[in-house]
């Protein structure tokens, strides 16, 4: 075979190779931007006191600020407790990430292991995102997800804020979203210390209002609610449920 001809039939497995180490590059590349946990919280204070369900966070409504990715990011931050702990459900997990180690407004976010619309079962798609396997407490991660927002049961109108959480979604064929571990040294969590009626006004004796103004802030973060004491303790299923007053 002249030379030429040899270096004519090599072209194709070339060509080929460089497909392979394309796709190989491209998987190990994830295309959602990192926005920071207060960006996905954040909802400014004339929604909040509009009529519901007008709350989710500026960052997806009225409009898209990322119109090319829209939902889905990426975000970083230290993980509260372990998911292996969360008993609210057995058809998912979840977790919360801080901002920082110092607990702070807007500064905290719920990490749902959810299942549904993937294709895959709750321990698949554990496995595959590495929920467990990276989300330690005061671990600093890097999670890709979906914003979203639980409210359960409808509530009457202006009763209720949704609660906002990133939904992990599965590995695709260009990109691993599994959790990045940053770093793996924990770190001690600070709470911020609030009072009740920062969350809720009123007492046993009036209607009871959430303070939604001063309370949104504080969603899915690490408080420390001084000075109260228990009013009502209840059991449903396999939940357990507080309610606390302020002391004085």
């Amino acid at each position: 075979m002249k030379k030429n001809e040899l270096l004519r039939s090599f072209r194709p497995l070339v060509f080929l190779l460089f497909i392979i180490f394309g796709f190989i590059k491209s998987n190990g590349q994830n295309p959602y931007p990192i926005r920071s946990i207060y960006t996905s919280q954040f909802v400014s204070s004339n929604k909040l006191t509009g009529p519901f369900p007008n709350d989710s966070c500026d960052y997806v409504n009225p409009f898209f600020q990322d119109l090319i990715y829209k939902d889905t990011f990426r975000i970083e931050g230290y993980v509260a407790f372990d998911p292996r702990l969360y008993g609210l459900s057995v058809s998912r997990k979840s977790t919360f990430l801080l901002q920082d180690t110092i607990s702070s407004n807007w500064g905290g976010i719920e990490i749902m292991c959810e299942p549904a619309g993937t294709g895959k079962t709750l321990a698949q798609l554990i496995l595959e995102t590495k929920f467990y396997e990276n989300l330690k407490p005061g671990n600093r991660v890097r999670v890709t997800g979906v914003i979203r927002s639980f409210r359960g049961s409808s509530p009457p109108t202006g009763t209720r804020q949704g609660n906002s959480q990133l939904n992990m979604i599965k590995l695709s064929t260009f990109s691993d979203n599994s959790v990045e571990l940053l770093s793996g040294v924990p770190k001690q969590i600070t709470a911020k210390k609030v009072r009740v009626d920062s969350l809720m006004i009123g007492n046993d004796s009036t209607t009871r209002i959430q303070n939604k103004l001063s309370g949104e802030k504080l969603e899915g973060t690490y408080v420390d609610i001084g000075l109260v004491k228990v009013r009502t303790r209840q059991q449903s299923a396999n939940r357990w449920f507080w309610s606390v007053v302020d002391l004085n």
